[in-house]
């Protein structure tokens, strides 16, 4: 029955740690196209200097949010890490129990 239990915390944490792996891959799209859409703008004609700063500007804003990626992405694999501790404590209690 605690195995149960205890297999119910894991696939949280996996589920927790992959949604915010996912979440952060999203972020990080959406990041990457509006820098996308921002340098084809500049690069259709818009290149005057507010264009080319307005560019800079994103692409500044996309490294911040690169930043913040690496960090969901850091705490998407604390998760996984706190599930593979907590097994591997069960299991080494299990043996020392049935050992």
């Amino acid at each position: 029955m605690m195995e149960d239990q205890l297999k119910i915390v894991y696939e949280t944490m996996s589920t927790a740690g992959r949604d915010i792996e996912t979440t952060a891959a999203g972020i990080g799209q959406s990041a990457q196209d509006q820098l996308t859409r921002m340098q084809n703008i500049i690069g259709a004609g818009w290149g005057d200097a507010n264009a080319e700063q307005m560019g800079q500007q994103f692409a500044m804003m996309a490294k911040r949010t690169g930043y913040h990626v690496d960090g969901m992405n850091a705490n998407g694999q604390g998760y996984h890490n706190v599930r593979h501790i907590g097994e591997s404590h069960e299991a080494h209690v299990n043996n020392i129990v049935n050992g």
